[in-house]
């Protein structure tokens, strides 16, 4: 699995637990070129993947092309622990996932692991 840039939204967050403020990332909308990608995270360590949109008209769906894949950062199988998210980000200081958004959301790119090859 390839690591690559995309193309995401930031905004800082803060932690509902501990009031620790960090970066969390959501997807960036598709503007009409096909560069966006949805965001999935392997449910077990977290690891941030991505899929960009057009992949899904071209090559399959992701359930498909994910079986007998493993995931780079736990080696478990994504066919199981791969699950779709709208919104990444864990506190840094305390791991929990209980945090609200503190301002606008500005354009980043961020690096994730593909599925897409």
């Amino acid at each position: 699995m390839i690591q690559r840039d995309i193309l995401v939204l930031r905004k800082k967050v803060r932690c509902m637990t501990c009031g620790e403020e960090f970066d969390g990332v959501t997807e960036a909308p598709d503007e009409g070129f096909g560069y966006a990608a949805q965001l999935y995270e392997c449910s077990e360590c977290h690891t941030l993947l991505s899929h960009p949109l057009e992949a899904g008209y071209y090559l399959g769906s992701v359930l498909n092309r994910v079986q007998g894949v493993s995931c780079p950062g736990c080696s478990r199988p994504l066919a199981d622990t791969l699950r779709k998210i709208d919104f990444a980000g864990r506190c840094p200081n305390c791991g929990r996932r209980d945090y609200c958004g503190t301002d606008e959301a500005v354009e980043a790119r961020i690096l994730s692991y593909q599925i897409y090859e």
